[in-house]
């Protein structure tokens, strides 16, 4: 069972500047073998650092982890250092997301797709830093600072995808500060917007993020097979996909639909009036 919960996860990071660090050469340089050779020091970096696929081994400061590959699906099996790895994960001191967790991993955190969906209405989860971008809009992150975030060979989708996400970020950031400043002016418009926003989950004054990317973001990604990835859910296995879907189409092309039902509070900030 986790030793950590979304709730905590979620009050921790609301209205706060994050850096998003990514495995990319900017960040970890590495040889021809594989082998690290140079690294960036975030031992100075004054805000929390988000890390992934065990970018916390080589960031210590790292505060949350983020690997959206199942432990013990059939991407374990091209890790060059498959026992290693699973040690890394299940000694890990911080939370780490993922999208199916384990009891023998305490520092497992379920991703919270269901909810993910239901707050943005949309599946396009091609690369696992899209997954960290969505949580950090959800739960009210103020700033995102890229690091290492740098697709050199990558996949065309995997960097498309980042950018469309990180693009809903920074147009729902200037959205809220508009509304804010609105609010701010107005008392009538402020109490409107207070009743709008008891339809949403933190209220739209309090979601999006203000994107900062390094000019210097360029990364390297490892090549598999992925045939057996949940099509739209990059990382999810679909032998353990956690919601009800159906499928239409055929192996070069399939559609998905999510058939169950999702709904959950979690991410709602503590008030005397949700805590009743």
């Amino acid at each position: 069972m986790s030793r950590y919960t979304l709730a905590e996860i979620a009050e921790q990071y609301r209205g706060k500047t994050i850096g998003i660090a990514g495995n990319g050469p900017t960040v970890i340089f590495r040889d021809q073998e594989g082998g690290v050779r140079g690294k960036a020091d975030f031992s100075k970096y004054p805000h929390p650092l988000w890390t992934i696929n065990g970018g916390w081994h080589y960031h210590p400061t790292s505060a949350l982890g983020f690997l959206m590959d199942d432990l013990r699906g059939p991407s374990i099996d091209v890790h060059p250092q498959p026992a290693w790895y699973l040690n890394l994960v299940r000694d890990a001191t911080i939370p780490v997301l993922t999208s199916k967790a384990y009891d023998d991993f305490p520092a497992l955190v379920e991703f919270p797709l269901s909810d993910v969906m239901r707050f943005f209405n949309i599946v396009y989860f091609a690369e696992s830093i899209n997954y960290m971008i969505a949580f950090a809009v959800m739960i009210g992150v103020e700033k995102i600072e890229f690091f290492g975030v740098d697709y050199i060979n990558a996949r065309p989708q995997e960097r498309a995808s980042t950018e469309f996400w990180a693009g809903t970020a920074h147009g729902m950031g200037l959205y809220r500060r508009y509304l804010r400043t609105l609010a701010s002016k107005d008392k009538k418009f402020a109490a409107a917007l207070k009743r709008a926003s008891a339809l949403t989950p933190l209220g739209m004054e309090d979601t999006g993020c203000e994107i900062v990317v390094s000019p210097l973001s360029e990364m390297m990604k490892a090549k598999y097979e992925e045939t057996y990835y949940m099509p739209g859910f990059y990382g999810y296995h679909q032998g353990s996909f956690p919601l009800e879907f159906e499928t239409k189409g055929n192996a070069a092309h399939v559609n998905v639909t999510i058939t169950g039902k999702f709904d959950s509070q979690w991410w709602r900030p503590v008030t005397q009036e949700t805590a009743a």
